[in-house]
């Protein structure tokens, strides 16, 4: 039981950025993400509507919904219940659903696609606006930690979803391979010219290269499923009585 507990634990900090333990290991931290990709890879595979309608929605899914893409049909062997940010999350399921479906971006339609939606942090409120008194600083501490994460998870997905746009096929052999592997990093060295040129010059933006990963795998799944808008057709009328 201590070691299910003690892999759920890694592999929230695997997933959604948690510190963990200095005691963890690199295999405990290598078994912990291998166990992300069989979680990814089973939802994806037994829940894959579900896991597909919450990778293309910004919103959470109603939480009947939820709890049934996230209970415990594919912990296998592990028990317990991840707490799951909607980021990482959405990045594992994404990379699972692109793999499984064998989904291709048509770049030719991408001039059509309007931009995706991404949530946007709110600021941090100092007042309670139940009671109308102000955050312990405790609670405010917690609730600006959590805006510089959510913003820092914003501008990603804004990048992501400029280089994915400008760089598809990249993208999709990217997400195709493991996470630290060469050929990731040769991926990368490959988009690095429209990386860069998706950073908004003279914006402080830091990011890692596991959330750019997050972000990419995100949006070029939402970029292959989105709706492109219809051309404009011009009719001209060629009847010569009129």
């Amino acid at each position: 039981m201590r070691r299910a507990v003690f892999l759920l634990a890694a592999l929230s900090a695997t997933l959604f950025g948690s510190v963990p333990s200095a005691a963890t290991s690199n295999n405990e931290q290598a078994l912990a993400s291998k166990v992300s990709d069989t979680l990814s890879k089973c939802l994806a595979t037994e829940k894959t509507e579900l896991a597909a309608r919450y990778v293309l929605s910004v919103e959470r899914l109603p939480q009947n919904e939820f709890d049934k893409l996230t209970g415990s049909d594919c912990m296998l062997m592990w028990s317990g219940k991840l707490m799951m940010r909607g980021f990482h999350f959405r990045a594992a399921l994404a990379e699972a659903l692109v793999k499984q479906q064998l989904t291709v971006l048509d770049a030719s339609a991408l001039d059509r696609v309007k931009p995706l939606t991404w949530p946007i942090p709110q600021p941090v409120s100092k007042i309670d606006s139940e009671s109308g008194k102000p955050f312990s600083a405790e609670l405010l501490s917690v609730a600006e930690q959590n805006y510089t994460r959510d913003a820092a998870q914003y501008f990603v997905s804004v990048i992501g979803e400029c280089v994915a746009r400008s760089a598809p096929l990249s993208v999709q052999s990217l997400v195709g391979a493991k996470a630290g592997s060469a050929d990731e990093s040769e991926f990368f060295k490959e988009m690095s010219s429209q990386i860069s040129a998706c950073v908004p010059q003279g914006e402080p933006i830091r990011f890692s290269r596991a959330n750019l990963r997050a972000a990419l795998a995100t949006s070029y799944y939402r970029l292959a499923h989105a709706e492109p808008e219809l051309e404009s057709v011009v009719l001209t009328n060629t009847d010569a009585s009129e």
